[in-house]
């Protein structure tokens, strides 16, 4: 991990439910991975920041929503017609989705992904940002400030 910080905004005690942690991955059509499984079963969603350091003011949010709202977050941002491969699970508040993005093989890794809100359906590959853990997209987080 990197040398900055992370600040939960939100401490959280609630657990998403095991039949809403299904109903999302059958809506993904893969197994979700278990960083993901993990925030959901401790948080059940999370608000808070990212600073690359105490000393730099440079803040960005972030949010990963609570497992009720996943399913319809995605619909309601068309991922289903414009990023189908793509579950939003997230966003910074200014404009940026944080999403898993489905492999084409139940064998292949699921990848946490970035992906701007005013480029969804481009099939630009360029605008989105993708990442192998929860570790490296969060240390993506805090260094690009």
């Amino acid at each position: 991990m990197t040398s900055g910080s992370i600040r939960f905004l939100n401490p959280r005690t609630a657990h998403c439910s095991a039949d809403v942690i299904v109903q999302i991955a059958e809506y993904f059509g893969h197994p979700l991975p278990s960083e993901y499984l993990q925030i959901l079963k401790d948080t059940d969603g999370i608000f808070g920041e990212c600073r690359r350091s105490e000393d730099e003011g440079a803040t960005t949010y972030f949010c990963f929503y609570e497992g009720s709202e996943v399913i319809q977050v995605t619909r309601d941002y068309e991922f289903e017609e414009y990023e189908p491969e793509f579950l939003l699970v997230g966003n910074n508040g200014a404009g940026v989705g944080y999403c898993l993005k489905r492999p084409d093989t139940k064998r292949e890794k699921v990848h946490w992904a970035e992906i701007a809100f005013d480029e969804l359906g481009s099939n630009d590959e360029d605008n989105r940002l993708l990442f192998d853990s929860l570790e490296e997209f969060v240390s993506h987080l805090v260094e690009r400030q």
